[in-house]
């Protein structure tokens, strides 16, 4: 992995991933699809297995006093068979914005509208288990309303709150009141498939790499988490309600979701990149050291950090992509301002370039007609990319000072994040 986005790389970890997932499982006697081994509810069962197999033997058979228990392996069974039935619920269209949000019931949403084999996720057991998890694991300060941006208030490394890739704890706790999961309405879906189309437009390395790591997008309704990854639950990435909207600062809802997915995105395909091959910091470094870091009050440690590195390189990237979408003060006949890229103003998918809204189409029929940004909104996102640098060069440097913690692999990425801070000044 490198800062550069790389779709073909990142399916090829997915794929090893589901393989691993599939042999945990085969092992407590459970088989699944490749499939189902990507679903980040088959993933946590994934983890639950793996505790069960490292616990003592005779912890896994009924006992004499409790002839009429489960063992562990029937409990996961159940469990598996119960995720089948609700998979089989959400894919009828019985839940409200699932797998394809055209054929949800209920729903108005142009097929099309989300350009990701992607779950507009429901509220369901495994993901209310990781919200309670990430809420258990912010300090105290952040336990307050955080109205700041990506990073802020979430476990920001991208593993699970607690246990750090080992084992969930299958305590089934609440969360408490602050973040909940909430289901997707109709406008919230079609915010997402605008926030694609900018990403297809102005950068679609990154649109194709997403494609390859996201698997569920989760609500959050509360102001306690802004967004997280949990890799108890590898391919959900969870965004706070309020990212869809503009923001008090004038950027507009789909360049700040666009934003929130590049970020936990970019902490999806570290965690599957940082198991599927090399490490990115040596034995016992990514935890021993605390060190402070630009997107949390309270000391990270290593691998928190390196993969804010990663994060704020990235979202430099995007937004000097979004820069270059250039605004255009005219309106076309449809009433939308129209822009493209400066040059040829065409995507290489042959979309009309540019936008923030994928609004409808031209009069041809065949392209999508987006909005572009209007002055103060080109203004608000080159605010938030100085911003980003700035967040970028104090985590650059302050890594660098590390550097004998990263392995050679995890040297190459902090390059590629210096060289992305070096080109901007």
């Amino acid at each position: 992995m490198r800062v550069a986005p790389d779709a073909a790389q990142s399916a090829a970890e997915r794929t090893v991933l589901a393989r691993t997932t599939r042999s945990a499982l085969a092992r407590a006697g459970l088989t699944v699809t490749p499939a189902e081994a990507a679903h980040p509810a088959v993933v946590e069962l994934a983890h639950i297995a793996q505790r069960l197999l490292r616990a003592d033997p005779a912890d896994q058979r009924p006992t004499e006093q409790s002839p009429m228990e489960q063992s562990p392996a029937e409990r996961l069974g159940l469990r598996l068979a119960q995720l089948r039935a609700e998979n089989a619920e959400d894919a009828a269209g019985d839940s409200e914005y699932v797998a394809d949000p055209a054929r949800a019931a209920g729903a108005d949403v142009p097929p099309g509208a989300v350009d990701w084999p992607v779950d507009l996720a429901v509220p369901r057991p495994h993901l209310e288990r990781s919200v309670a998890r990430a809420l258990r694991a912010l300090p105290p300060p952040r336990r307050q309303p955080d109205h700041g941006r990506p990073g802020h208030g979430q476990p920001d490394d991208g593993r699970p709150a607690v246990g750090d890739r080992g084992p969930v704890p299958d305590d089934g706790l609440p969360a408490t009141p602050g973040s909940v999961v909430v289901r997707w309405r109709e406008r919230e879906a079609g915010a997402l498939g605008e926030a694609a189309a900018l990403l297809a437009v102005a950068w679609p390395e990154a649109h194709r790499e997403l494609g390859t790591v996201l698997a569920q997008i989760a609500l959050l309704e509360g102001p306690a988490i802004d967004g997280f990854t949990d890799f108890a639950v590898h391919g959900a990435v969870f965004v706070r309600r309020d990212r869809l909207a503009p923001g008090p600062d004038g950027l507009p809802g789909p360049v700040r979701l666009a934003e929130a997915l590049v970020h936990e995105g970019t902490h999806t395909r570290c965690n599957a990149a940082s198991v599927t091959a090399e490490p990115f910091l040596r034995p016992a470094q990514g935890d021993a050291r605390l060190v402070s870091t630009p997107l949390r009050i309270d000391p990270r440690p290593l691998s928190g950090l390196f993969q804010q590195v990663v994060v704020l390189a990235r979202s430099v990237l995007l937004y000097e992509r979004l820069l270059d979408l250039r605004p255009v003060t005219g309106r076309g006949a449809t009433g939308r301002a129209v822009i493209g890229r400066s040059g040829s103003g065409r995507s290489a998918g042959g979309r009309s370039a540019g936008g923030w809204s994928a609004g409808g189409r031209s009069a041809a029929g065949s392209e999508t007609v987006l909005d572009g940004p209007t002055v103060d909104e080109a203004a608000a996102i080159r605010a938030r990319h100085g911003e980003l640098v700035r967040s970028a060069v104090e985590g650059v440097s302050t890594l660098t000072r590390h550097r004998d913690a990263l392995t050679e692999r995890g040297a190459a990425v902090l390059a590629d994040a210096a060289a992305v801070i070096r080109a901007r000044g």
